[in-house]
């Protein structure tokens, strides 16, 4: 399966920064009765039944631009995840990519497991981790995470994204937003106020990178379970129901992060009036 995507004129390369150690189903998904995943634990879990997820970013070379969607969780080490650590910036260097090669940095939203290589902390000094990019943030996130109540419980938002606004590298964005001729932004919200998914089109294909519209393969077909991260869930599953009608009917390709690397490229096809995820 594959890990790279040529849409267009457009390349789409997934980068792992850290797999996160299995959950048990009802951690991620805990509305849904562990029951429910009894259909669908040989081609969604793992062989222990467990739920894995990876936590990655997406570098789209577009019109001479080179854009990363997502940051990934940092550098870590992240306790609650075993100890592991980030590895973003090494999977870059191994594709020839180096910080100061990328012109833009979407973020899809503004959890910490997107968002986490954003600044450099240079001994106690931020700086942008990828200096001459612009990083576009949804401004229904940025409302939202930075109210003062809400703030104060989001170490990973003060930490790896207040310092964005003074360091000057910052831009709000709403809805359908150009990143270059053949990449622009959709507003999807429901996970958080802001969320959005990076559309690209050219040479007559299309393709999403999602964020986090879905974090299962089981999703696209029981499109109305959430992930407990879900922040408005009745918004969550409205969006995924209109955003898998379209890209079911326009055969996009999709690329989700959360899913194992290697199955996380592919698109929405359907069987006996049931929607499944083929990975190409």
């Amino acid at each position: 399966m594959s890990e790279s995507v040529t849409v267009g004129n457009v390349t789409i390369d997934v980068v792992l920064d850290m797999a996160a150690p299995p959950f048990d189903p009802n951690q991620f998904f805990p509305d849904v009765p562990l029951e429910s995943w009894d259909a669908y634990r040989a081609d969604h879990l793992d062989e222990d039944g467990k739920f894995r997820t990876n936590f990655c970013g997406w570098v789209l070379r577009s019109s001479g631009q080179t854009v990363l969607v997502d940051t990934g969780l940092g550098a870590g080490p992240h306790e609650r995840l075993g100890g592991g650590r980030g590895q973003l910036l090494t999977k870059l260097g191994e594709m020839g990519v180096n910080p100061e090669d990328i012109s833009t940095v979407v973020i899809t939203h503004l959890h910490g497991d997107h968002i986490g290589w954003n600044v450099t902390d240079d001994g106690g000094q931020k700086r942008a981790t990828f200096p001459k990019a612009r990083y576009l943030v949804p401004k229904g996130d940025w409302d939202h995470f930075t109210q003062p109540e809400v703030l104060a419980a989001q170490a990973a938002v003060q930490n790896h994204a207040v310092p964005l606004l003074e360091l000057g590298a910052l831009d709000l964005v709403e809805g359908d937003h150009a990143v270059t001729p053949e990449i622009t932004t959709l507003f999807t919200p429901g996970h958080t106020p802001g969320h959005l998914s990076v559309l690209v089109n050219s040479g007559g294909e299309k393709a999403i990178v999602v964020g986090d519209l879905f974090h299962n393969s089981v999703q696209i077909t029981e499109v109305d379970w959430c992930a407990g991260a879900d922040l408005d869930k009745e918004v969550a599953r409205t969006t995924r129901r209109a955003t898998f009608d379209r890209l079911e009917q326009d055969g996009f390709i999709i690329a989700a992060g959360h899913l194992p690397v290697g199955h996380s490229i592919g698109k929405i096809a359907r069987l006996e009036s049931r929607r499944y995820w083929q990975a190409i």
